[in-house]
């Protein structure tokens, strides 16, 4: 079974900004944006570090997220996102 994967408002406005801000790799970010939630779809345990409880932080460079797994509605919460090439 898939799972469904929600951004919060703040996350997808930080991703807003991070692909609107890249001018010249704005097609590979895109890209790694689509894998990350391909799989969260498929396999949200698989793919991060759990932090606490339904907590976890997932890296595909250059990205890292936050989310949280709802196991019982098979839904995934992305609550941050950001870049680690960056500071």
């Amino acid at each position: 079974m898939k799972y469904r994967v929600l951004y919060i408002p703040e996350a997808e406005q930080s991703l807003e900004q991070i692909i609107n801000g890249e001018s010249r790799a704005k097609y590979l970010l895109r890209d790694t944006i689509r894998t990350i939630n391909e799989k969260l779809v498929s396999k949200p345990y698989d793919f991060g570090e759990s932090r606490d409880d339904d907590n976890h932080i997932g890296f595909d460079s250059p990205f890292a997220i936050n989310y949280q797994i709802l196991a019982d509605v098979r839904t995934v919460i992305v609550v941050g996102i950001w870049r680690t090439d960056q500071r």
